[in-house]
C-alpha cells in the first residue's frame, strides 16, 4: 500500500546492512529463509560490488527468477555460519511458527552476535473500505486462497500490529535484541545506522 511493499523496505534494510559492511571493511554475506527452507544465496565477500551481488540475488528470490529449494538437505542457520559472525536477521515475522525461528536464534546467539530487524508491515494491510460482501485473498508465498469478510478485511492492520507486537515480546523475553523498523524512508536509515554505530560502540567497551 502506498507504494511501498514489505519487500522493498527488507531490501532496504539489506542495503543498509550491506554498505556498513563496505564500510568497516567486513565480509557480508546473505542468507535466505521462507517457511520451510533456508539457504546460502550469497556467500561471505568484500566489497561495494559484492554488497550489490547481494541486494540482485534478493530482488530475483523476490521476483522469482531463483529457486529457493534445499534440495531436501536439513541445513540450519548454525551449519552456514563457518566462524563467529554478526547474524541481523530481517523479516516481518508473519508466519505462524515464529517462536521455533527465535528459539534457533537464541541457540545462535551463544555463539555469534544475532539481533532482529522487525519490519513493521501494518502500511500493508490498511486496504481501501469496500461495501459489505467477501473478498478472497490469496497468499502470493503459499498460492493459499481464503474469504475474508469486508468487516475482517478493514481489521486486518490492527491484526498485523498486534501480532507482530506478540513477536517483539517474545523476541525480547528470549533475550534477542529487536529493532522494529516502519515504513518512514528517512527515519528507516536514520534507526537503523543510529541503531548499527550503538551496537558497535557497546560491544567494543
Amino acid at each position: 500500500m502506498g507504494g511501498v511493499s514489505i519487500a522493498t523496505m527488507i531490501a532496504r534494510a539489506v542495503a543498509t546492512l550491506t554498505l556498513a559492511g563496505v564500510y568497516f571493511q567486513d565480509h557480508v554475506g546473505l542468507i535466505t529463509f521462507d517457511g520451510c527452507s533456508q539457504q546460502m544465496s550469497v556467500r561471505p565477500g568484500i566489497g561495494k560490488s559484492h554488497a550489490a551481488h547481494c541486494l540482485d540475488a534478493y530482488r530475483d528470490l523476490v521476483l522469482g527468477r531463483t529457486s529457493h529449494a534445499l534440495n531436501g538437505v536439513n541445513v540450519t542457520l548454525a551449519d552456514m555460519l563457518r566462524k563467529a559472525s554478526m547474524v541481523p536477521v530481517v523479516s516481518d515475522f508473519l508466519f505462524e511458527d515464529y517462536e521455533q525461528l527465535l528459539d534457533e536464534l537464541l541457540d545462535l546467539n551463544a555463539t555469534h552476535d544475532v539481533f532482529v530487524l522487525l519490519i513493521d508491515s501494518q502500511h500493508a494491510f490498511e486496504l481501501p473500505s469496500i461495501s459489505a460482501g467477501w473478498v478472497e485473498g490469496i497468499d502470493v508465498e503459499t498460492g493459499q486462497s481464503r474469504l475474508i469478510s469486508s468487516g475482517d478485511m478493514q481489521q486486518l492492520g490492527a491484526r498485523i500490529a498486534t501480532w507482530q507486537d506478540t513477536v517483539e515480546a517474545a523476541a525480547t523475553a528470549r533475550g534477542l535484541e529487536v529493532l522494529r523498523l516502519g515504513v518512514d524512508s528517512e527515519q528507516f536509515h536514520y534507526q537503523l545506522v543510529e541503531f548499527l554505530a550503538e551496537r558497535r560502540s557497546r560491544k567494543q567497551k
